[in-house]
């Protein structure tokens, strides 16, 4: 099987979440310059407190082309509820702007490192879900012997159906043909064993699910 990963095209907006994360914005700005370096054609639009971002910005000023810093003291801290991301006093933070500038079609991708229940409810708001998807997933690129997978769900939901793991696994294999360019990705469920009556009931029923239901629209 061919894979090729090209995370980044040659032209391409993001817009970043810079006060989001442990040690932001500084965290950030130095990710972003080492991208900058790397992506010489890739623009970036930063949302966050420009009092605090000018002056690190500065430091990398060989990419001052590549950045637009868009000011706004509203931050979400760590540790907020998810469903008080989606708060009025919330709506011009700079998760959301960001989250909204990718929706509208004016960035390609929104980039954060906030808290993971924040990013989870607002991409629901902002991009909703497939048809047929109850809700979101982490994934994540693992190597293997012969390529990289995609895992998920590696941290956004505690506790998931049958029904769930089997939407997570139509999530990956859009990910994968999508990111990956993989034809007709292998799908796995991740268990004790390999034979069919190993793990809990759930776990037994996902993978009934898998092989009767390419899609879960045919429930």
């Amino acid at each position: 099987m061919s894979v090729t990963r090209e995370i980044l095209p040659p032209q391409v907006t993001l817009a970043v979440d810079a006060m989001g994360g442990d040690h932001a914005p500084a965290m950030a700005v130095e990710g972003l310059a080492r991208a900058a370096r790397l992506h010489p054609t890739v623009t970036f639009l930063v949302y966050g407190d420009e009092r605090e971002l000018t002056p690190l910005f500065a430091q990398h000023s060989q990419y001052a082309d590549q950045f637009e810093i868009i000011h706004t003291d509203v931050k979400i801290p760590a540790g907020e509820k998810p469903r008080n991301a989606l708060k009025k006093n919330y709506q011009t933070s700079s998760l959301a702007q960001a989250m909204g500038v990718t929706a509208s079609g004016q960035a390609s991708a929104c980039v954060s490192a906030a808290d993971t229940g924040a990013l989870m409810a607002l991409g629901m708001r902002h991009f909703g879900l497939f048809e047929g998807i109850d809700r979101p997933a982490v994934a994540s690129y693992m190597p293997t012997l012969k390529n990289e997978a995609v895992v998920l769900d590696l941290g956004a939901n505690l506790t998931v159906s049958a029904k769930h793991l089997h939407q997570f696994g139509i999530l990956g294999t859009a990910l994968s043909e999508a990111m990956l360019a993989m034809t007709s990705p292998r799908l796995g469920l991740l268990n004790i064993g390999t034979e069919e009556g190993k793990g809990h009931a759930y776990l037994q029923e996902a993978h009934q699910l898998m092989q009767d239901h390419p899609w879960p629209g045919e429930y």
